[in-house]
C-alpha cells in the first residue's frame, strides 16, 4: 500500500469514526428532546382522559409506550422507504432466521424496558427517567466485549467508570429526596431499564453485521408494534374494565396538545433510534453508548430552559462528570480507527462455494457472497455482480452510495479486509475516492458458516 493510499485509508477510517460520534450525539439530543415532549404529555390532566391524581403510573406507562411505539414504527417505515430499502425490508422479514430472531428479542427487551421507563416518568418525572439509566454503556460494552470481542481500551473503561460515578451521584441527589418511600422500587426499575438497553444495543450491533441500520430499526419496531397489538387484543378480551387501553388511546387522540406532543416525541425517538443503531456500526457499541450518555446533561439543561426547573448542584456536577467520561472515551487510542473487534483477520484467498438457492436478503449479504465466491473482489467487481443479481433495478446512484457504506461497515466489523488499494478515476464513486480489493476474513467465514450460507 503506497503512502497516498495509506493516508486515504486512514482518513476514511477517521471519517467513519467521527461520523459514529456525530450519530451518537444526535441520538443524545433527540433522546433528550423526545423525553421533554413526553414529560409535557404525561404532565397534562387531559392525557389518557385520566387526571394525574387518579392515574395509575404502570397503566399510563404501558399506554404511553404503545402510542410512542406505533408512532416510531411509522416514522422508521417511512424513512426506510424513502431511502429505497423497502424491498430489502420485505426480504428480511419474510424469512425467519437468526437475524429476525435477534430483532424480535430486541423488540421484546427494548419494548419492555421502554414501558418501565415511561412508568417511572409517570411516577416521578422524565428527567430522572432518562438520568437513571446513565450507567447502561457499561452493560452494553461488557456484553459486546465478551460476546463478539469488541475492542474496549483502558481509557474507554476509565471513561465508563466516570460515567457510572456520575450516574450514582445523580441517583443520590435526585432520587433520595424525590422518591421518599419509593426509592428502592424506582432504583430497581432504573437498573432493569439500564440493563435492558445495554442488552438491546449489543444484540442490535450483532444483527447489523448483515443488515442496514434503517432496515434493522424498522424491523425491530414493527415487531414491537405487533407485540403491542397482541397485548391490546388480549387485555381487551380479558381485562377490558380494569385496563381500558383502547378507551385511553381514544381519549388521548381527542386532545390536540396530546397529539402534538406524541407526534414530536415519536419523530424524535424514531430518528434517535436510527442514530443509535448507526453509531454502533461506525464507532462501536461501547463508544456510541458512552457518547449518547450526554443525553443526561442535555435533559437537565432542557428541563431548566423549557420547564423552569432548577436541578440541584449535585445533579449538575453529576452530568458534568458524565460529559468528562464521554471525552475520555472519545480521545482513546488510535486502534479504534481500524477494525472495531479483536477477531481473526486472516484473509481467505480461495473462492468459497455457496449453498444452492441460498436466499439473498440484504445488500451486506450480497456483498459477502460476492467477495466469498470470487476469493476477493474490487468495489467495481462487487458492483457489477450486484447489478447482475437482485439489485439490478436499484437506481445507480443509490446502489453506489449504499455499496460504499456497506463495505465500510463490513470492514469495520472485521468481516472483510482490504488487501489492495487504488484511486477511483470517477467511474464508480467519484474522482479521487479510495477503491479497494476486499477478501473475506476468517471471522467473516465463521459468520457465514453460522448463517448456513456456505457448503461445508
Amino acid at each position: 500500500m503506497g503512502l497516498e493510499h495509506q493516508v486515504l485509508h486512514e482518513r476514511r477510517s477517521r471519517v467513519r469514526y467521527n461520523w459514529g460520534f456525530l450519530f451518537a450525539i444526535w441520538c443524545a439530543l433527540l433522546w433528550a428532546f423526545s423525553h421533554q415532549g413526553i414529560g409535557m404529555l404525561v404532565g397534562q390532566d387531559s392525557f389518557l382522559g385520566i387526571p394525574i391524581a387518579d392515574r395509575n403510573p404502570f397503566f399510563a406507562g404501558v399506554v404511553t409506550s404503545i402510542l410512542i411505539t406505533f408512532g416510531v414504527a411509522l416514522t422508521c417505515f417511512i424513512w426506510m422507504s424513502v431511502s429505497g430499502l423497502l424491498s430489502e425490508f420485505w426480504r428480511v422479514v419474510r424469512r425467519f432466521n437468526r437475524i429476525n430472531l435477534t430483532y424480535l428479542v430486541c423488540a421484546v427487551v427494548g419494548g419492555s424496558v421502554a414501558a418501565v421507563s415511561f412508568t417511572v416518568a409517570n411516577m416521578l418525572d422524565t428527567t430522572f427517567a432518562v438520568a437513571m439509566v446513565m450507567f447502561y454503556p457499561a452493560i452494553g460494552a461488557l456484553i459486546a466485549n465478551l460476546w463478539y470481542r469488541e475492542k474496549v481500551s483502558r481509557r474507554v473503561i476509565t471513561g465508563m467508570a466516570v460515567i457510572v460515578v456520575g450516574c450514582v451521584c445523580l441517583y443520590l441527589s435526585d432520587a433520595l429526596p424525590a422518591t421518599a418511600h419509593n426509592f428502592e422500587i424506582i432504583s430497581l426499575l432504573g437498573a432493569i431499564v439500564g440493563l435492558g438497553w445495554g442488552v438491546e444495543s449489543a444484540l442490535a450491533a450483532r444483527a447489523m453485521d448483515f443488515t442496514d441500520a434503517r432496515v434493522g430499526i424498522t424491523v425491530r419496531f414493527v415487531y414491537e408494534a405487533l407485540i403491542w397489538v397482541v397485548v391490546i387484543v388480549v387485555t381487551g378480551v380479558l381485562f377490558s374494565q380494569q385496563l381500558p387501553i383502547l378507551g385511553s388511546i381514544a381519549a388521548t387522540f381527542q386532545d390536540t396538545r396530546s397529539v402534538i406532543f406524541l407526534l414530536v416525541s415519536a419523530l424524535c425517538l424514531g430518528f434517535n433510534y436510527f442514530s443509535w443503531y448507526q453509531s454502533f456500526l461506525f464507532c462501536g457499541v461501547s463508544r456510541a453508548l458512552a457518547v449518547s450518555d450526554v443525553s443526561g446533561f442535555i435533559t437537565v439543561t432542557l428541563s431548566m430552559a423549557l420547564m423552569v426547573k432548577d436541578p440541584s448542584f449535585t445533579a449538575v456536577l453529576a452530568c458534568l462528570l458524565m460529559v468528562f467520561g464521554v471525552f475520555l472515551v472519545y480521545c482513546g487510542p488510535s486502534e479504534q480507527l481500524g477494525v472495531l473487534r479483536k477477531v481473526n483477520l486472516q484473509r481467505l484467498e480461495n473462492p468459497l462455494r455457496l449453498r444452492q438457492q441460498m436466499p439473498t436478503l440484504s445488500l451486506k449479504m450480497a456483498v459477502l457472497q460476492a467477495v466469498a465466491s470470487m476469493g476477493g473482489a474490487w468495489d467495481t467487481e462487487i458492483y457489477k455482480a450486484l447489478r447482475k443479481g437482485f439489485l439490478a433495478q436499484v437506481p445507480t446512484w443509490k446502489l453506489k452510495k449504499n455499496l460504499q457504506q456497506a463495505l465500510i461497515e463490513l470492514e469495520a466489523a472485521g468481516l472483510i479486509v482490504a488487501v489492495e488499494d487504488a484511486i477511483d478515476d470517477g467511474h464508480l464513486y467519484k474522482e479521487g475516492a479510495l477503491l479497494a480489493r476486499y477478501q473475506l476474513t476468517m471471522f467473516g467465514h465463521q459468520r457465514m458458516l453460522q448463517m448456513s450460507w456456505l457448503e461445508i
